[in-house]
This record gives structure tokens, sequence and C-alpha cells, in this order.
């Protein structure tokens, strides 16, 4: 039998929608519009059908005002059979509005600092 013998409230590092570091942010809730499958942690949305209350994932023609933030890993969602996590449609997510987060980025993007 093992026991856990150590506690901690610190998100790895990197992992896709985990708090930085407990700086000042800001989180609000939202209802996910977005099909089973399609919204992961780590990605910013946009408002969505009703503002302040829908996000979905960033079309064609949205702009940096329609940004609401980031999606945050609350470890509440579980793998899938394939292995993969993912918010279901409808389902209350939090959206980091204001703050440090790990986000997921396109394998050939080139962040840079600022």
């Amino acid at each position: 039998m093992s026991v856990q013998t150590t506690y901690g409230s610190v998100t790895p590092k990197g992992v896709a929608g985990g708090i930085f570091d407990m700086y000042y942010y800001q989180i609000d809730s939202r209802f996910n519009e977005e099909a089973n499958g399609k919204l992961r942690c780590g990605v910013g949305v946009v408002a969505g059908t009703i503002p302040g209350s829908n996000i979905a994932l960033p079309t064609t023609g949205k702009k940096a005002a329609d940004f609401e933030g980031v999606v945050v890993n609350g470890f509440t969602n579980q793998h899938d059979l394939e292995g993969q996590v993912f918010v279901p449609n409808n389902a209350n997510v939090s959206i980091m509005r204001k703050g440090r987060i790990w986000v997921r980025v396109k394998k050939d993007a080139k962040p840079k600092y600022g």
C-alpha cells in the first residue's frame, strides 16, 4: 500500500492552463459553446453568442476586443479512453482574464517576450 506523504498547491511547470504563479490574477466563469472534445485547457477564447456568459474558440473576423481570456486547467476533467482531456459542451469553465498562465502554442510558433 502506498501513502502520500507530501502535499502542495503548486501547479507543475508547463501544464497547459496551469496558473504560473500566485501573483494577482482575475478568473471568471463562462460556459463552453464548443462541441465536446474541441475546447482544451490553456487556449485563448473569445466571447460567445452571449457575451459575459459563453465563450468559444476564435474564428476569422474576431478582434482583440472579443478576447475573454485563457481556459484554466482546474484539474476537474478526466482523460477519455484515448488519453485526451477536453472540456465538454456547455460545461462551466474558468477563464483567466488577467494574470500569468501556461498556454498552448502551435508547434511552429516563435513566442517572444512582451
